[in-house]
């Protein structure tokens, strides 16, 4: 949404844009190698991937990047939490579920939501330094009272379950994006690989 993922960066070595597209990579990956079952669920998953780290386009990020020095909560704004401003609702088709992933996929100490409703200055700053079109914070609201909800329905319903998984997805493409290296590999090794164990090691199977 008009930032300048090219000028900022994610990493020492890397600018948000490069990183995103490593996010994105991964993700078509795991869709390749039939781990996503769902197309809604892949296409929710590259949206995710291209929001998550548009928090980090703002010089104080730069800055602690450039010093290595730690995240100092009275002058900056954890990236996740500026990131959810900036995800597009129309490229959603389960919006609530995208924000809960993107929100959450990096956070601390403090609740995200909790950060949310008690640093709304601090945050309308950073945005206003950002630019570009960001959602209203009576949006936000609306929407973090919705992933509120989440955490309340029991862990059999779907709606959770599919919110969940998006956020573990989510996690799996960043952290292997970061770490360089694919996030799975095709399923075709496994079995031969435990009846060679078996065989060796004369073990049988529990009925488990």
């Amino acid at each position: 949404m008009n930032l300048d993922l090219n000028k900022f960066r994610a990493k020492p070595n890397e600018s948000i844009r490069e990183h995103t597209d490593k996010l994105i990579v991964q993700a078509n990956l795991l869709n390749d190698l039939g781990y996503i079952k769902s197309v809604i669920l892949f296409s929710d998953l590259l949206v995710g991937s291209e929001y998550h780290d548009y928090g980090k386009a703002n010089t104080a990020f730069l800055k602690r990047l450039n010093t290595h020095k730690h995240f100092n909560s009275n002058k900056e704004v954890p990236h996740s939490v500026l990131s959810v401003f900036f995800v597009d609702k129309d490229k959603c088709s389960d919006y609530i579920s995208v924000c809960y992933a993107v929100l959450y996929h990096h956070y601390h100490k403090k609740s995200p939501m909790a950060y949310l409703r008690e640093n709304e200055e601090l945050i309308m700053n950073f945005l206003e330094e950002m630019g570009g079109n960001h959602i209203p914070f009576e949006e936000i609201y609306d929407c973090i009272d919705e992933i509120g909800d989440i955490f309340l329905l029991p862990f059999d319903n779907s709606k959770k379950q599919y919110a969940v998984l998006l956020k573990g997805f989510l996690h799996k493409c960043d952290y292997s994006a970061s770490a360089g290296i694919d996030c799975e590999k095709e399923n075709d090794f496994l079995i031969d690989v435990i009846e060679n164990w078996k065989t060796v090691n004369r073990f049988r199977f529990n009925p488990l």
